[in-house]
């Protein structure tokens, strides 16, 4: 991979040469070349997943499902294993029928009338299941602290191709917070009691809104990142793997610095910044587009 010059003059150069002249979906059409699904990521063996620290309590805990009510366990490895229906609309009374119907549907509520929308297991959601199209390239990163059941995500931001903040939200864990790991994280307990924080759910169905099986999403360790999110897309680009050295993933901190002579994740012991970290696999990938 070519390096950029040393200077951030350079980086400037870059982008009025490659990119102020491209129309609203060439930087899209580039960067679709270097998309994977999630099989596919998991096939080059990046499927990495966080330490746990199951112990019976918390495999044996009964769960309520916060979509369907239904309750459900864990399995060993930190999942459940059943399939979730639910309505995402809300129930009105029908003037005409008098019956209780869902806003998404207009389906009646009945025992026969499980769920309009299908997601792969309690907790995750696809967005294979989202309708319609959304054919733009977004960045996510985010930030994690540890809890019983791993490493559970606290913070989430989304950036676009213009290295514009399009979401952000600081996010309850599910499990109390066994170490906020603020060095890398950024995240401490008075900042998500300040909030405003939401639940994981709350943020999910904010990317929902977002997310299309169509859109693009950029990310390093991005396998990861989805499945703090507990969720699942297949439209992927894996900046570790386009960087990568022989059979290594480097560090989004090691190629940012080597290939756009920026400096990142240096706040010492305040941590990371998701929102840099996502806006520099953006510049990453725009540096791959003007380097090829």
């Amino acid at each position: 991979m070519a390096r950029l010059g040393s200077s951030s003059f350079a980086v400037t150069q870059l982008g009025r040469r490659c990119f102020w002249n491209l129309g609203p979906n060439d930087f899209y059409e580039y960067v679709r070349s270097y998309v994977k699904t999630k099989a596919e990521l998991d096939k080059e063996a990046f499927a990495n997943p966080a330490t746990n620290y199951y112990d019976k309590e918390v495999r044996d805990k009964v769960r309520s499902c916060e979509r369907c009510s239904h309750t459900y366990k864990l399995a060993p490895d930190g999942l459940c294993r059943d399939a979730c229906n639910y309505h995402p609309g809300e129930l009105y009374r029908n003037q005409k029928d008098r019956r209780y119907r869902y806003t998404c549907c207009n389906r009646s509520k009945s025992a026969s009338n499980p769920g309009c929308v299908r997601q792969p297991t309690h907790g995750f959601v696809s967005t294979n299941n989202a309708v319609g199209s959304h054919p733009v390239v977004l960045a996510i990163d985010c930030e994690m602290c540890l809890t019983k059941l791993g490493s559970e995500c606290t913070r989430v931001s989304v950036v676009d191709k213009d290295c514009k903040t399009v979401y952000e939200s600081l996010v309850w864990t599910e499990e109390p917070i066994l170490n906020y790991v603020t060095q890398y994280s950024g995240i401490t307990e008075d900042i998500l009691n300040k909030g405003p924080t939401k639940s994981l759910k709350q943020v999910q169905d904010d990317l929902l809104q977002i997310l299309r099986p169509d859109t693009i999403v950029i990310g390093h360790s991005i396998a990861n990142d989805l499945k703090a999110l507990k969720m699942h897309h297949d439209a992927l680009v894996e900046t570790a793997i386009i960087f990568k050295r022989g059979h290594r993933w480097p560090s989004l901190r090691e190629v940012a610095l080597e290939h756009l002579n920026k400096v990142i994740q240096d706040k010492g012991n305040e941590g990371h910044d998701s929102a840099e970290d996502a806006i520099t696999c953006i510049l990453l990938m725009k540096h791959v587009v003007a380097s090829s």
